[in-house]
């Protein structure tokens, strides 16, 4: 064991002092630290390690992740009552309680015509009091083919969609409630293989909210065109005219 002396300003003594204090700090420190850790313990005559402390970066990229996840849990919380406030205030449809089964329009039909009308509809005590056409799309269908109208004629065949699907909607009634407004679509279909006489259509029914009404093609005779034309055109009960694709043959 080495002696400690007091440092002395200049001379021999100063210098032992020196000497003394850092061998006998030298002796006192083992040669490895980490024996001085706190949760040293001896195990089977093995020391065990000291944990390992995780990095710093390691440290935010495991605050990030936690984050991240609160804040997934926080929007789908939202998410979920937003829906649900919105379902609670959503105006119910009113409860059908009587509605004429809806048909292809024979016109349409004849003449190849599909397409897709929409209607807002008013019920107020359980009766349809107004029935507006808000958009309206129409296709010519023919075997084999399906084209576009084009635009200046879409307001003219129109009506062979929507006057039909007007006249039905306001069969229908409703269970007697307040005053109510909604959407009704209905979408007109031609597929499938060509047949030599019209056939029973095929009718799908969400009620209120959709009416589809889907047919096969057939081959119209003359006699389902309400006039001729001498030029190679047909003309029908408002006055539109149609190309021989679309409606008698020639």
């Amino acid at each position: 064991m080495f002696g400690f002396l007091p440092p002395r300003s200049g001379g021999f003594g100063s210098d032992l002092g020196t000497f003394g204090l850092r061998h006998g700090l030298e002796a006192a420190l083992p040669t490895d630290l980490t024996a001085l850790a706190p949760n040293d313990r001896h195990v089977g005559g093995k020391v065990r390690q000291p944990p390992v402390y995780r990095t710093r970066f390691e440290r935010e990229v495991s605050m990030l992740i936690r984050v991240a996840l609160l804040l997934l849990w926080v929007t789908t919380a939202l998410g979920q009552n937003s829906v649900e406030a919105r379902s609670a205030g959503a105006v119910p449809y009113p409860r059908l309680i009587h509605a004429e089964l809806p048909l292809y329009p024979p016109a349409a039909w004849s003449a190849h015509l599909c397409g897709t009308i929409e209607i807002d509809v008013t019920v107020e005590k359980g009766a349809v009091v107004e029935a507006q056409v808000k958009r309206g799309m129409i296709e010519t269908q023919v075997p084999g083919e399906k084209g576009a109208v084009k635009d200046e004629q879409q307001a003219k065949l129109l009506s062979y969609l929507s006057f039909p699907s007007v006249a039905n909607v306001k069969t229908w009634q409703f269970q007697p409630e307040g005053r109510t407004t909604f959407m009704v679509t209905y979408v007109y279909k031609i597929e499938g293989e060509q047949t030599p006489l019209p056939e029973n259509p095929k009718i799908e029914l969400d009620l209120p909210r959709v009416v589809k009404v889907t047919v096969r093609p057939f081959q119209p005779s003359c006699s389902d065109c309400v006039s001729q034309k001498g030029d190679g055109q047909q003309s029908h009960h408002d006055g539109a005219s149609l190309s021989h694709e679309g409606g008698c043959p020639r």
